[in-house]
């Protein structure tokens, strides 16, 4: 008997298969072909109940795959923000301002002004009026010492931009880690003043 749910998504009956737990995958589930590993699927899946991480092991993928696959709805805001953020900033870095405007600017490219306080809003419109007028790009380097008004913890410094920026508000180096995609987020926000 198909279910209401079953009609809804087609890919349900091809992506239900029998028990194979050995090797971690849940219930009723075995090993899918990567071929079937689409925006659909991981969609039927999360419908399912299944977790981006049983997903990831269906497929044979990390759980950030699946994320990158799985409708908005599915999508914490704290995971939209991290997957399109550029560094891996150590703890003792995270309480330098750039760090808070970094992270406010990720919100805001993920979800809107909305998902900012108007305390945290004015904050990065002032940030984003800064690096407009004195023409500079932050830049995130854990062996940068600590700068006086911009960074006690050390780690963070604005540079002047150069042509190789681009569009970018952040300086690309070797500590940045970032998709094409992601990249695209590292822009000043269409609304920005």
């Amino acid at each position: 008997m198909t279910t209401g749910q079953d009609a809804k998504t087609p890919t349900t009956n091809k992506l239900r298969n029998k028990a194979s737990n050995e090797r971690g995958y849940p219930t009723g589930m075995t090993e899918m072909d990567r071929s079937d590993f689409t925006r659909e699927s991981v969609a039927a899946l999360l419908e399912q109940g299944l977790t981006k991480a049983e997903i990831g092991r269906l497929f044979g993928v990390s759980r950030q795959a699946v994320l990158h696959k799985s409708p908005a709805r599915y999508i914490r805001p704290t995971y939209a923000v991290e997957a399109t953020y550029p560094w891996r900033v150590e703890t003792r870095f995270q309480s330098a301002p750039p760090y808070a405007r970094t992270r406010g600017h990720a919100k805001v490219m993920a979800h809107g002004w909305k998902s900012l306080s108007a305390v945290q809003k004015s904050r990065l419109e002032s940030w984003y009026t800064f690096l407009k007028n004195l023409n500079v790009v932050v830049e995130y380097d854990p062996e940068q010492p600590p700068l006086k008004g911009i960074a006690s913890t050390g780690g963070w410094r604005y540079v002047p931009r150069t042509k190789a920026d681009g569009e970018l508000i952040i300086r690309i180096n070797e500590h940045t880690l970032l998709t094409d995609g992601a990249l695209r987020s590292w822009v000043f926000p269409r609304d920005s003043r």
